[in-house]
């Protein structure tokens, strides 16, 4: 049952990274185009691309700060690389993947 529930997963997995990028050109893009008068679309499509934009750049960082420390366990290091247990290295590496 659990190699089963993998492959599905998995294949969600696969299906949504190829599609999700289709929202901004295929739905967003042309439904605005279609509800706003014509000398209103450069706007419009102007602000739903700096709003996409800046709200990525600036929420995508610190949250995934937050989620590696508080949801998979980084512990911040005050220390040189060369100092830090490999156990520790190899698990905030982990947090942080799991993170973003």
């Amino acid at each position: 049952q659990e190699r089963d529930s993998q492959f599905w997963y998995a294949s969600v997995l696969i299906i949504f990274g190829l599609t999700a990028s289709w929202c901004g050109a295929g739905v967003n893009r042309p439904i605005l185009t279609e509800i706003v008068p014509d000398f209103g679309q450069a706007r419009v499509i102007g602000w739903l691309s700096a709003l996409e934009g800046s709200m990525g750049a600036c929420l995508g960082a610190p949250l995934a700060g937050l989620l590696a420390q508080h949801a998979f366990g980084y512990q911040a290091q005050r220390r040189q690389m060369s100092e830090i247990p490999p156990a520790i290295r190899y698990r905030n590496a982990n947090a942080l993947a799991n993170g973003m």
